[in-house]
């Protein structure tokens, strides 16, 4: 599949439930957008940038409407050839992981979580976290580009 082909994703489809007991808490639904590699940023809030910050203040900050939702991750996690290489390193180093803040789940112990996307060494793969952690630079939002 050619990589700057244009695809179409349904975010407004029901997000996937990772685990047994987890719901969704909120989900930007964001219709039946063309999607196209190019278009897919990171964003790193100022205070993110400078030190580590909880999930729930990190929320409050992010772009609402440019965030990405569950629904264009597991489509990279289906279509690792869309996902750019750019992605596998962090701006400090090591692994980053790449959260898609449009969906946001509740576990069974009313925690709140948003899956991500980082490279395993071989392959991407999804990873989830808690909004109680801190979150670091490596720790980006997935957003798009108008």
């Amino acid at each position: 599949m050619d990589k700057n082909s244009d695809q179409t994703i349904d975010c407004g489809a029901d997000p996937v439930i990772p685990y047994e007991g987890w719901v969704v808490h909120q989900h930007q639904s964001g219709g039946r957008p063309r999607f196209h590699s190019r278009n897919l940023g990171l964003h790193v809030t100022a205070n993110q940038r400078r030190k580590p910050i909880t999930g729930y203040d990190l929320w409050t900050q992010l772009p609402r409407e440019l965030v990405l939702n569950a629904n264009v991750l597991d489509f990279l996690l289906d279509r690792p050839e869309f996902v750019p290489s750019r992605w596998k390193i962090g701006e400090r180093g090591g692994t980053r992981y790449i959260y898609f803040w449009g969906t946001i789940y509740r576990d069974r112990a009313d925690d709140l979580h948003v899956r991500g996307l980082y490279w395993k060494g071989d392959e991407w793969s999804w990873c989830h976290r808690w909004l109680a952690n801190d979150w670091s630079c490596n720790q980006p939002a997935a957003i798009r580009f108008s």
